[in-house]
Order: structure tokens, then C-alpha cells, then sequence
């Protein structure tokens, strides 16, 4: 049985006043897959969920992408020690290939970009291009100082970027 710890719903992103407004609503350490803050994943409409202790849950993990329930790519690895700790711990450890239908960069492991990137927020930015380099690229989100939408920029899914994106991390 997988369970979901986290899930991030990335849906469209509004300029008014300078203030983005995010499906999850503006981002907050409790939103990091590393916090250990608790909120249930049963209801992914309301946008976000995690659950603490992952580490304790299992030994193998997942990242996941989808479109409006559809799914474009699917990775799993061993359980990394850090998932609870630090922005390291979604890193895939040995990473396989479950499904990866992207019209671009298929075959490149999601990775959580690197904390010390001023366009990332770490522990919810991911990229899909670079393997082994958190640095330069992002799929999933720009919720950093000088961001910009870069949601399935690296996928290229036939669905268009910029638009709705579901990222979540499973365990078993």
C-alpha cells in the first residue's frame, strides 16, 4: 500500500499587485516535504497535505506528476534518510523509472532544486532536467525572490506548460 505524504496542487498563477496567488496558497515552511508539520492527505482538492515522520512509514519512496489526474511521469527510489530533515531528502536513491510519457526530458528523475537558488523555495521546487545537478532548472513551481512560472517547463507534457500541476511523494 502507498501512501501519500505530500501533495502540492499548482494550478494557475495570478498576478494582482504583486502578490502570487498559488492553488496552495502562499508558500510556507509546513508546505516543505521535510516539515513536520501534519495535515492530512485526504481531500487533495484542498491543495496541500503532509505528513510527518515519513522515514518511519516505509522503506521505498515515489514522486509523482499529474495533469488534472492524468499522469506523466513516475519515479521511485529507496526511502532517503533526509526526506525528513532537509531539501536533500526527495533525491530518488538508486532512481527507476516507473512511467515517464513527457515530450521532453523523459527519462530525467525529478530532483528538489538545490535551497541556495534565489528562483526556488526548497523543499517544494523540483527540476526534471539536469540529473545529479540541483542547480539552473525547475519543473514544478518559482515560488522564490525572482520568480516566474516554470510548472512542466522541463515535461513538456501535450497539455502545454504553465498550467495545472499535482507533484506528490508516496511511501511504502
Amino acid at each position: 500500500v502507498c501512501v501519500c505524504v505530500l501533495c502540492l496542487m499548482l494550478k494557475s498563477i495570478n498576478m494582482y499587485l504583486n502578490t502570487r496567488s498559488f492553488q496552495v496558497g502562499t508558500p510556507t515552511n509546513q508546505m516543505t516535504f521535510f516539515s513536520s508539520h501534519k495535515r492530512e492527505c485526504t481531500d487533495l482538492s484542498d491543495g496541500w497535505c503532509n505528513i510527518p515522520d515519513k522515514t518511519d512509514l516505509g522503506s521505498e519512496m515515489m514522486i509523482a506528476a499529474t495533469h488534472h489526474g492524468i499522469l506523466y511521469y513516475a519515479y521511485k527510489g529507496n526511502m532517503n534518510d533526509h526526506l525528513d530533515t532537509d531539501w536533500t531528502g526527495a533525491n530518488l536513491v538508486p532512481p527507476t523509472n516507473l512511467y515517464d510519457i513527457c515530450g521532453n526530458s523523459r527519462g530525467a528523475r525529478p530532483e528538489p532544486v538545490h535551497s541556495d537558488q534565489s528562483y526556488a523555495y526548497a523543499g517544494l521546487t523540483f527540476d526534471k532536467h539536469n540529473p545529479f545537478n540541483p542547480r539552473g532548472n525547475c519543473d514544478t513551481d518559482n515560488y522564490g525572490e525572482s520568480s516566474r512560472d516554470c510548472r512542466w517547463e522541463n515535461c513538456q507534457p501535450p497539455t502545454g506548460t504553465h498550467n495545472q500541476q499535482t507533484l506528490a511523494i508516496y511511501v511504502r
